[in-house]
């Protein structure tokens, strides 16, 4: 469980009656002793299978959320200073005059600054200490009218970026720039993968594009994404694709809505409440690989500490090193089956045993 979330729900257990909102908080044990008065805004929610099992409706639009409504407000803000400042904001319009946000972030994400920040927005820091090398500050919203949140509020709102080719928004990973990673899989793609390819983990649809882009790469384009913030850009910046793309809002490390796959291409994430989690590559590899036709393959790129080869090894019978550079390898295997014709050819250098 993300260690930010796990310190607000045992915080939480101190606060007093009314209603109760929690904007991005992954649902943890102390959820049920408020679930009678507990709304939630969580653009992961269908990587967060607690809520379902707190039978809990989730709203993945944090833009949604009503103002002045609630007696006490749980936020696990963003890492990225924009998108921090934007959901704190929200909280804080979200919370009743006299109204309490408690809000905690990893330190090494920018939990120290979490009081100041409130404290700038207009909140009234009642206290805040540290947990499980979290952060949490306990803010009030004061009885007096607040400056006016909506700047505040729209510092993570979508805008233009990469010269204006997409729309992206702050708090998304590599929200303004290609990640290297990426783009080292980007380049080492062939000129077809197959008919019908998946992009997993396709935040807001930059190597969906390389993908799309180049005539008859692929037929169809699965996006699987966990952020419906993400997802939402990613659909709008390939609009002109459209016919061509599906979008499920899912994650890439459970079980996957779409089968038969010829090619799933992916940069997974491998971090997880600040911390590496190689078991995220793991789980992503795993469902790729059982959404995959025989033949068909998973091109992957990771940092090079990740041990790609072997998580590649477990669920493929061929996996090959494509290309390294920048502290990044791309790694292709194929799932069961002859090679597939369309992949095979690409001069992969045989794969080390990390």
């Amino acid at each position: 469980m993300d260690p930010a979330s796990e310190v607000l729900w045992r915080v939480a257990a101190a606060v007093g009656d009314g209603p109760v909102l929690a904007i991005g908080v992954a649902p943890g044990p102390g959820a049920r002793d408020l679930v009678d008065r507990l709304t939630v805004v969580d653009p992961w929610a269908t990587a967060r299978p607690g809520w379902a099992d707190l039978a809990r409706p989730v709203d993945p639009r944090e833009d949604a959320i009503e103002a002045g409504a609630y007696a006490v407000v749980l936020v696990r803000p963003e890492r990225q200073v924009s998108g921090r400042r934007g959901r704190l904001a929200r909280a804080l319009r979200a919370a009743r005059p006299g109204g309490d946000v408690i809000a905690c972030l990893p330190s090494r994400e920018g939990g120290k600054r979490l009081a100041a920040e409130l404290d700038a927005l207009g909140a009234e820091v009642v206290d805040e200490d540290s947990k499980a090398h979290c952060r949490w500050v306990w803010a009030r919203r004061p009885l007096a009218a607040l400056p006016d949140l909506d700047v505040a509020c729209a510092d993570d709102a979508p805008r233009p970026v990469l010269g204006g080719a997409f729309r992206s928004r702050p708090g998304l990973f590599s929200w303004d720039e290609a990640d290297p990673g990426s783009a080292l899989l980007a380049r080492s793609l062939p000129a077809r993968l197959g008919a019908t390819v998946a992009d997993a983990g396709a935040g807001w649809g930059w190597l969906a594009r390389q993908i799309l882009d180049v005539p008859g790469r692929c037929d169809a384009l699965h996006l699987i994404e966990a952020d419906a913030r993400a997802l939402t850009l990613a659909v709008a910046n390939l609009a002109d694709h459209g016919p061509r793309l599906t979008a499920h809002h899912a994650d890439a490390a459970a079980p996957w809505p779409v089968r038969g796959l010829d090619a799933v291409v992916s940069n997974p994430p491998f971090h997880r409440g600040g911390v590496q989690d190689v078991g995220l590559v793991e789980a992503v590899l795993r469902h790729g690989a059982d959404a995959l036709a025989d033949g068909g393959a998973l091109w992957v790129v990771a940092k090079r500490n990740v041990p790609l080869a072997r998580l590649l090894g477990a669920v493929c019978e061929e996996v090959e090193e494509v290309a390294e550079a920048d502290g990044y390898r791309v790694m292709r295997g194929v799932r069961a089956g002859r090679i597939n014709a369309r992949s095979a050819g690409r001069g992969g250098r045989r794969a080390s045993g990390r």
